[in-house]
């Protein structure tokens, strides 16, 4: 690990993230033996097109922001996973507060959970996307369009998660398993602020093919 004032190195199986001093990711660099090595033989993908090849994402504790704010621009460009395949797990710190948009956007992922302590997704986040199993720690779900900054998100309740427009717009999303410490049992249980129910509100575009609403303690790691 390197440390200065200004930037923090930090390397784990999945490659080497730069972290600047307020959390944002400034790069990745993949470790050459953790990349898929027999690209050509995953049938019906344009492999050329993804930007990373990886078999999992470890993304280290550290990041509290993941891609660029376009709402604010900005001198710095800050990594994102736009065009990724990965075919294990994208792992996400629990340093995590938001995911800005089109930061995952045209990504083919076997799975992600999107944690209790992420508290916003931007627009379009994960648009044009292919997720086998999505993961969301949450029991409730406001629509902002417009980003917080860190001070704003820190201020977010824990089990609430802000979204942007169109957050999975065109995705597709073999199961969605919202885990909320209710313990609710019925998808209509579970609502957006606005009374709208949650499959239907912030993946309204998406083809999901199976939702459901389990006990926070239902929750566990696969092996």
């Amino acid at each position: 690990m390197l440390n200065n004032e200004e930037y923090v190195e930090i390397e784990n199986e999945s490659g080497l993230f730069t972290i600047d001093k307020n959390g944002w990711l400034i790069s990745f660099d993949p470790n050459i033996d953790h990349e898929l090595r027999n690209r050509c033989l995953v049938q019906g993908l344009n492999i050329n097109n993804f930007k990373f090849c990886l078999n999992d994402l470890i993304i280290p504790e550290g990041v509290r922001f993941i891609g660029n704010d376009w709402m604010k621009p900005s001198k710095d460009r800050f990594e994102d996973f736009w065009h990724i395949l990965v075919l294990d797990e994208v792992s996400l710190p629990t340093s995590l507060l938001a995911i800005m948009p089109n930061s995952f956007s045209g990504s083919v992922i076997n799975s992600i959970l999107l944690p209790k302590n992420l508290k916003q997704i931007g627009v379009a986040s994960f648009l044009h996307s292919k997720i086998f199993r999505l993961d969301i720690e949450k029991s409730r779900f406001h629509f902002q369009y417009r980003l917080l900054n860190a001070e704003g998100l820190m201020r977010v309740p824990e089990d609430l998660m802000m979204y942007g427009g169109r957050s999975f717009k065109e995705s597709v999303i073999g199961e969605l398993r919202i885990f909320c410490k209710e313990g609710t049992v019925s998808i209509r249980d579970i609502k957006t602020d606005d009374g709208r129910y949650i499959s239907s509100r912030i993946m309204p575009e998406a083809d999901v093919g199976k939702v459901s609403v389990l006990p926070i303690h239902d929750m566990v790691k696969p092996d």
